[in-house]
């Protein structure tokens, strides 16, 4: 009797700490519910169910070794349970291990060829690396036998952007989304498709399906906007902010972007009304006193942006984020008001204070070529690229400071940079196009000018270009075709 109420009382904790698991599981708390089922395991270290739930819970954390230790912990008590070896499975494709991805799901098709599980997790695999025939009939099979799950539509989606088929891939993804880990991974991908194609309205779709299911909709919200910006769809952008406004009241952020937004299609008394309603409310903020600042700079009120930043820096202790900001601001509008010893002064104050600011050490740069330093210049911006190798400007001037040099291959290599960084980018567009040897060559001309133009289709200067590009192309293509005729015609034995 006293071995028997052991026994069950043992069965219940186990059980009870198998049930807590799950549900903090199911809440997403993956940690303490790996914990729970720990626990689970101290009243019976043979319980398979919480050593499966230990295993999914680090698959979900992407613990993947961990994942697969567990899962084959659980496998080797039930080696007939095939839904554990279709988490193996899963736990071996989300790890990258090819051979053994193959190897588990065609044990498990072996045992049964109609398998969900393990055909959903070959299909992923074949999209994965590429095998896109196999993943098309695979596929089809799966969709004939019926609606699938979310994950399946998940894959689906990767299959068409592989395909470049885009417009399948939006389809797909605007019916099936689901917010989870996987799914986010894969609509990331496919808005990057878009975003490189200038796709903004299957892009504005893309979001606003998204926007109905993410907990955190503040960042997605401001990449819509940006989209909306692009596409120059002022009505559409003002909608976003206005609901915005409404749902984060207290987030200055959407204030600040608002803000730019009024700015941006010159309503410039509306955003100078925002901004004192809001000042009012949060007197001292930097974030609305730069936006201040720079509605003065954009309506050149330049005493007052100065005047501004004069009194907020006596707001700020020296050297802190904010008093370093404000600086740098002050030095920009010194340089392009014409003012570069001001300008330097305080930009040499700000390295003073914190000699890695890269804004700072930049608009020296700037000042000191058009000073006719250059050999400090090309230093500094070497530096700076090696620090920040993403950001177009440093690239540009540091290919301005190698045209100086007559270093034309270092010139081109440097705008090349700046394009491939920023496609949209004019001035480092029109200084390629200057040194790049265009003899032969001209398809990637073609290919970065036409990528310019998506985007700014009314640049007719550009157009201009473009025109004389094809022009000299048609005559190499017509050219090198005659030489070969030519060459062909005068070969011996031919009449």
């Amino acid at each position: 009797m006293l071995l028997c109420g052991c026994q069950n009382y043992y069965d219940q904790q186990k059980k009870f700490y198998l049930e807590k698991g799950r549900e903090l599981f199911n809440r997403g708390d993956y940690i303490t519910a790996a914990k729970k089922f720990q626990n689970a395991l101290v009243f019976d270290d043979r319980y398979v169910d919480a050593m499966y739930m230990t295993g999914q819970c680090n698959l979900k954390m992407e613990n993947y070794k961990t994942a697969v230790e567990w899962l084959e912990k659980a496998e080797k008590q039930q080696p007939d349970n095939l839904e554990i070896k279709v988490k193996i499975a899963e736990a071996y494709l989300a790890w990258g291990r090819p051979g053994y991805i193959v190897r588990n799901y065609e044990a498990i098709l072996s045992i049964d060829p109609k398998n969900t599980g393990a055909r959903k997790v070959k299909l992923e695999f074949l999209v994965q690396a590429g095998r896109l025939s196999e993943a098309e009939n695979l596929s089809n099979d799966l969709l004939k036998e019926g609606k699938q799950d979310t994950r399946f539509y998940k894959v689906l989606t990767e299959y068409y952007i592989k395909k470049t088929q885009y417009s399948e891939a939006v389809k797909t993804a605007l019916e099936h989304f689901t917010f989870s880990d996987y799914w986010m991974k894969t609509i990331t991908n496919l808005i990057q498709k878009l975003e490189e194609n200038n796709d903004n309205e299957r892009l504005i779709l893309i979001y606003n399906k998204m926007l109905e299911q993410v907990p955190n909709k503040i960042p997605y919200q401001e990449a819509l906007s940006t989209v909306y910006r692009k596409a120059k769809d002022k009505d559409r952008e003002e909608q976003l902010f206005q609901k915005l406004l409404q749902s984060n009241p207290k987030v200055l952020q959407v204030k600040v972007n608002y803000i730019d937004f009024l700015m941006y299609y010159k309503q410039q008394n509306q955003a100078k009304a925002f901004l004192n309603s809001q000042l009012k409310e949060h007197p001292g903020d930097i974030a609305l006193t730069k936006s201040l600042i720079n509605y003065y700079v954009q309506t050149q009120q330049i005493d007052s942006a100065v005047r501004v930043i004069q009194e907020s820096l006596s707001m700020f202790l020296p050297g802190t984020n904010s008093y370093v900001e404000l600086q740098n601001m002050l030095a920009t509008i010194y340089f392009d008001n014409g003012d570069f010893d001001m300008a330097a002064t305080i930009a040499k104050e700000v390295v003073r204070q914190s000699k890695s600011n890269r804004d700072a050490r930049f608009l020296l740069c700037k000042i000191s070529l058009i000073q006719g330093d250059i050999y400090r210049v090309i230093g500094e911006l070497r530096l700076l690229i090696r620090e920040n190798r993403n950001i177009a400007e440093f690239h540009y001037y540091l290919g301005l400071v190698h045209e100086i040099r007559d270093e034309t291959m270092l010139a081109e290599q440097e705008f090349r940079d700046a394009l491939t960084i920023a496609p949209n980018y004019r001035d480092a567009l029109k200084k390629w196009l200057a040194v790049y040897p265009t003899q032969g060559v001209l398809d990637e001309v073609e290919t970065r000018v036409n990528k310019y133009l998506i985007s700014n289709p009314a640049d007719q200067e550009i157009v201009t270009l473009r025109d004389e590009i094809l022009k000299k192309k048609e005559g190499i293509l017509t050219s090198s075709n005659l030489t070969s005729r030519q060459k062909t015609l005068s070969l011996p034995g031919l009449p």
